[in-house]
């Protein structure tokens, strides 16, 4: 059964790796094997073990007590509302790390991994793309979306307002695309140059819970073709 927590998933896995049972781990750290169990599953009741009981575990595990401290939960965890927190939480916790160990890896600063998995950060910065998939055994393009190269500066009012909604919802752009029935691409074309019309854009302030009304108001006039009339000579 898949563990419920990084400590959990952590302690499972370097059981493992020691090629040891449970009962044998148990016997290792002077405790039941009963809380071997209990510490792996990540019970809601009995999520944070006591601290004899981890600094028994880290001896046995060859790891230190700092370690297993960092990953025993402090407080219940909220579920992330961005798509990239969602998506950095569950990779963490499958390869059982931690925000701390994360950070390490890339060597950014200390809130920075805290920012995308509360949703106070948004994007990736492309150099940190690559490092970061590799981090977290990810393909390149299961972040791509999240590149800061592709938010490029919004030239009118509608695009502005389209993208600042869709950030506060924690949305992707792909994931307005598939609310609304257009492309990915067509929701960076609508928020950079605020090119859409009346039907998508009523569309977009439904989703985005908006005014019709005041969204329209915002999308840019269409310039008028001047005709050149030819001089007969």
């Amino acid at each position: 059964m898949p563990s419920k927590t990084m400590l959990g998933q952590f302690t499972r896995n370097r059981r493992l790796e020691l090629g040891l049972s449970q009962n044998r781990l148990a016997e290792l750290a002077g405790i039941s094997q009963a809380e071997i169990s209990r510490a792996e599953r990540g019970n809601k009741k009995n999520s944070k073990p006591r601290k004899s009981t981890l600094k028994n575990l880290a001896k046995a595990l060859g790891c230190e007590l700092a370690r297993l401290e960092n990953l025993a939960p402090k407080k219940p965890a909220g579920r992330p509302k961005t798509e990239l927190g969602r998506l950095i939480q569950s990779r963490l916790q499958t390869l059982g790390l931690t925000p701390g160990d994360l950070q390490k890896k890339l060597g950014v600063a200390d809130n920075c991994i805290p920012n995308w998995i509360a949703g106070r950060s948004l994007s990736i910065s492309y150099k940190l793309l690559r490092p970061l998939a590799g981090a977290l055994k990810l393909e390149l393009a299961d972040l791509s979306e999240f590149a800061l190269k592709r938010n490029k500066p919004a030239e009118t009012a509608f695009g502005r307002m389209v993208r600042r909604r869709r950030q506060e919802r924690g949305w992707s752009a792909s994931v307005l695309a598939g609310k609304v029935g257009i492309t990915r691409a067509g929701v960076s074309c609508i928020e950079r140059k605020g090119i859409c019309s009346k039907k998508l854009a009523k569309k977009l302030a439904e989703k985005l819970g908006l005014d019709p009304a005041a969204l329209l108001a915002l999308k840019p006039a269409r310039k008028k073709r001047v005709r050149r009339v030819k001089s007969s000579a």
